[in-house]
């Protein structure tokens, strides 16, 4: 059996992030990276809040 992907996790629990690796040829690369929900949920806050004022900048005009 040859892998060519693997998820590593990088501590336990609901909060931990990850990442992923694809075998490219003989080499190992970086394929994704698993924010913890938290995380996630404050980029999506920041982003909603950034297009929120961007919006209302247009408008105004």
């Amino acid at each position: 059996m040859k892998p060519v992907e693997f998820a590593l996790q990088l501590s336990e629990g609901r909060d931990a992030g990850s990442v992923s690796m694809h075998l490219e040829g003989t080499t190992w690369k970086l394929s994704g990276i698993g924010l913890p929900p938290r995380v996630l949920s404050n980029i999506v806050d920041r982003l909603s809040d950034a297009l929120a004022h961007q919006l209302a900048g247009e408008i105004a005009l």
